[in-house]
């Protein structure tokens, strides 16, 4: 009955140990990809047909939410 019991309590503590539970450390902007609008030519100053649109990820390659890109 103790092996049993002990069995159980084993998986009881692997199954709780796996939970999904939402991240708490914030996420650390390391990489910007380039999602659209590149390889576009214009005249200094002027607006291009397709916007600038880029990716920016973490160590993990998980988005990172509220990031600002500033271009110059």
């Amino acid at each position: 009955m103790t092996i049993r019991l002990t069995r159980l309590m084993l998986v009881a503590l692997a199954l709780a140990a796996c939970g999904d539970s939402p991240r708490t450390d914030p996420l650390v902007a390391t990489q910007i990809s380039v999602v659209g609008g590149n390889e576009q030519v214009g005249m200094v100053g002027s607006v291009l047909a397709d916007p600038l649109a880029v990716s920016v990820t973490d160590a993990a390659d998980n988005p990172v939410p509220d990031v600002t890109v500033t271009w110059s």
